[in-house]
């Protein structure tokens, strides 16, 4: 398992509640932006990975109607995407997107819809 470091990608919605938190000050964001990886490795080549970022996926807007992904959705496939995904192989790499604790944090592009 490591763990990187996303910054710039998510804001605190409720700046107002966070600081009421006795401990708010200890840290030096009020978002989370560490995103632990887990790899998979089979005969010797990476499958897969599994990341957790803490962000509500809400960067489409209200009017969408359709089954989406949203934010990690497309992550997962620009990740796959890049690493030669084929689907039609039974045996292609995957890129997961798991929810991590994510409170109040929302994505920068919240609700901006298609643009």
């Amino acid at each position: 398992l490591e763990r990187t470091e996303v910054r710039g990608a998510a804001f605190n919605r409720s700046l107002e509640a966070y600081g009421a938190n006795e401990d708010a000050g200890e840290y030096g964001s009020s978002v989370e932006s560490g995103m632990p990886v887990l790899q998979f490795h089979a005969g010797g080549r990476l499958i897969g990975i599994m990341a957790w970022f803490g962000v509500h996926c809400t960067c489409l807007s209200r009017d969408n109607d359709l089954v989406s992904g949203d934010c990690k959705g497309v992550a997962s496939y620009l990740v796959e995407q890049s690493m030669g995904a084929s689907y039609a192989d039974a045996e292609h790499f995957v890129a997961a997107f798991p929810q991590a604790a994510c409170g109040d944090v929302s994505p920068l592009d919240q609700g901006r819809g298609d643009d």
